[in-house]
């Protein structure tokens, strides 16, 4: 399984976008990476979530493109995912290996 990154408990940039609550980002570049694997992901995150009985938007987003979500991306050159809780940072997982991977990423922000 592959190791989930905690982020320190320190709150994060203002979000223009207004994400206050549980979100799942997964971010991507275009220019590198498949627009379908990070769809893939946000998409369990949120199918996860919804078989929990919670509710998790879920974004992709592109690094090249200008977005407020990229204050939550780390900066490595591969796929993130990324869940927010209140503004602030809560897990990070880059290049998950399997699907089940996500699921725990999502388990985590639940449970902090």
């Amino acid at each position: 399984m592959t190791e989930i990154l905690v982020a320190p408990s320190k709150t994060l940039a203002g979000d223009s976008a207004g994400h206050t609550m549980d979100d799942f980002f997964a971010f991507y570049d275009s220019g590198t990476d498949s627009a379908l694997t990070a769809q893939t992901y946000a998409d369990e995150a949120s199918m996860h979530a919804k078989q929990s009985g919670k509710d998790l938007p879920s974004e992709i987003v592109d690094i090249s493109v200008d977005s407020p979500a990229n204050q939550y991306w780390c900066g490595k050159a591969t796929i993130e995912c990324v869940t927010v809780k209140d503004g602030k940072k809560c897990g990070s997982l880059l290049n998950p290996a399997d699907l089940s991977d996500v699921d725990a990423l999502v388990d985590a922000l639940f449970a902090s």
